[in-house]
C-alpha cells in the first residue's frame, strides 16, 4: 500500500538504497540531489518488510497558497522508481497525486514510463531523449555519426583543440551565464539557477558523480565546457556552453566524441532529453537512439481562481515597463 510521506519523515538511507537497487534508479532521484533542487520534497512510498520497494519523489512548490507538483531545475526524469513496477502501481500513485494536487506542472516521469496510466484530467506530453549504447564500442558508434558530426570533429582536431579536466566551477558558471543562460527566457542567474548549479556540482563531485571538462584552443583559451553526471554506468549531459569560437570550430561535438571515446567502461551516454527540435536533430546525428518519457500536467483550479491569477500576472508584468 502506498503512503504519502512528508519530507521530515523520509528515511534517506532506505530511500537511496531503493534508488541504488532499482533498475530505473537515476541520480536525479537521490535524496541529496532532491534536497538541492527541491528542498521541501515529499514522497509517495510503497514499503515492504521494512524496505522502500517503490518510490516517487514529490517535488512540490507552494505558490499563491497552492501546492504545485512540478519539475525541478536540472532534473531530467523522476516518476516511479523501484522493482517490478506494474500498471496498478501507476494507478495507485496517480490517485494520491490527484487527491493532493490541483496543479501539476510538467512533472517528468522517466524513460520507462512513457505510457503512464493517467486519469482523464491529466495531459501527457512525450519528451524526446537520446542515448548511445557505449558497450557497442567506439568504432561501431563512430560509424553511426552523421557526416556533419564527423566533419565537425575533424575540423576541431585540425585546429588543435584539446579537452582537459577542470575544477574551475566559477569560471564555468560565468561562461554559461554569458553564452547560454542569458539567452533563456526567465533566467535569474545568481538569484536562482547559478546557486543550484553550484550546489549540484559541488555535492556530486564530493561523491565522485560528476566531472567538469573544458575544450581549449591552441592558445589555451576556453571555447566550450560542460558538466556531466556519472551514476550507475550512465554518463549524462547536465549543462554545457560554447562561445562563438567554440560554435564555429565544432568544439561541443569534439567534447561529446571525446567522452564517448574515453568512457567505454560505462554503459550509456545520455543526452538528457530536449524540448527543442534543433537540439534533438543535433543529438540524433551522433547516431543516438531515441526514447521517450512523459511530462504530466493538469490544472483543476476553479475558473474564478484561474482568472484572478491571470489578472495578477498581467498587472505584475505591466509594472515592469
Amino acid at each position: 500500500m502506498y503512503k504519502y510521506v512528508k519530507h521530515k519523515d523520509i528515511n534517506y538511507y532506505l530511500w537511496d538504497e531503493c534508488i541504488e537497487q532499482s533498475p530505473n534508479g537515476i541520480i536525479y532521484a537521490l535524496s541529496w540531489y532532491l534536497n538541492i533542487v527541491s528542498p521541501d520534497w515529499d514522497a509517495i512510498i510503497k514499503e515492504e518488510k521494512g524496505k522502500y520497494k517503490i518510490v516517487l519523489p514529490v517535488t512540490k512548490q507552494k505558490k499563491y497558497l497552492i501546492n504545485i507538483l512540478k519539475k525541478p531545475i536540472l532534473t531530467y526524469g523522476l516518476g516511479l522508481i523501484g522493482n517490478n513496477i506494474e500498471k496498478t502501481d501507476c494507478s495507485d500513485v496517480m490517485k494520491i497525486i490527484t487527491k493532493r494536487f490541483l496543479i501539476v506542472n510538467e512533472y517528468l516521469l522517466n524513460e520507462h514510463q512513457s505510457e503512464f496510466n493517467l486519469p482523464q484530467e491529466f495531459n501527457l506530453n512525450l519528451i524526446q531523449n537520446f542515448t548511445i549504447d557505449l558497450t557497442l564500442g567506439y568504432e561501431k558508434i563512430y560509424k553511426n555519426y552523421s557526416l556533419n558530426r564527423k566533419r565537425d570533429i575533424k575540423m576541431a582536431s585540425r585546429q588543435g583543440i584539446k579537452v582537459r579536466n577542470s575544477d574551475d566551477l566559477e569560471g564555468f558558471i560565468q561562461e554559461y551565464t554569458k553564452n547560454t543562460g542569458n539567452k533563456i527566457t526567465g533566467f535569474l542567474g545568481e538569484q536562482f539557477e547559478n546557486k543550484i548549479i553550484r550546489n549540484v556540482y559541488q555535492s556530486s563531485v564530493l561523491r565522485g558523480y560528476s566531472k567538469l571538462l573544458e575544450v581549449v584552443n591552441e592558445e589555451s583559451k576556453i571555447v566550450c565546457s560542460g558538466i556531466f553526471l556519472i551514476y550507475k554506468g550512465r554518463i549524462s549531459y547536465l549543462l554545457g556552453q560554447s562561445n562563438t569560437e567554440g560554435r564555429q570550430s565544432g568544439a561541443m561535438s569534439y567534447l561529446i566524441d571525446y567522452l564517448i571515446r574515453t568512457n567505454d567502461h560505462l554503459k550509456i551516454f545520455d543526452f538528457s532529453g530536449s524540448y527543442l527540435s534543433n537540439l534533438a536533430i543535433y543529438f540524433q546525428r551522433f547516431g543516438a537512439t531515441k526514447t521517450e518519457f512523459g511530462s504530466i500536467s493538469k490544472n483543476e483550479l476553479p475558473i474564478i481562481v484561474k482568472t484572478a491569477m491571470r489578472v495578477r500576472r498581467f498587472l505584475i508584468a505591466r509594472t515592469k515597463f
